[in-house]
């Protein structure tokens, strides 16, 4: 689980914080044998509540990443916080 590691970018360009998530997701996967989970704020925030300092990730597009990259089995959770959603992703081979 990896837990408000992608949400403080400061003042790296945003397409290499970009970068940097995809990167950590790939090290976390490599991690997990039956899986693995990752949080991040939600670019689906209104723009006039965002913080240029954070960064907001598309969950929809997190998603389909994994599904992609890892395995079918992935569940995306945006329903508890407004401002910030979870991915879980299930191995099929473990």
């Amino acid at each position: 689980m990896a837990s408000g590691v992608f949400n403080v970018r400061l003042e790296v360009p945003i397409d290499c914080w970009a970068a940097y998530v995809l990167e950590t997701i790939e090290d976390v996967a490599s991690l997990g044998r039956r899986g693995f989970a990752f949080n991040a704020l939600s670019s689906q925030v209104p723009r006039e509540r965002r913080r240029p300092h954070l960064y907001y990730a598309d969950p929809f597009d997190l998603v389909r990443h994994c599904a992609d990259r890892f395995s079918p089995r992935v569940a995306l959770l945006h329903d508890r916080w407004s401002h910030e959603f979870t991915i879980i992703v299930r191995r099929t081979d473990g």
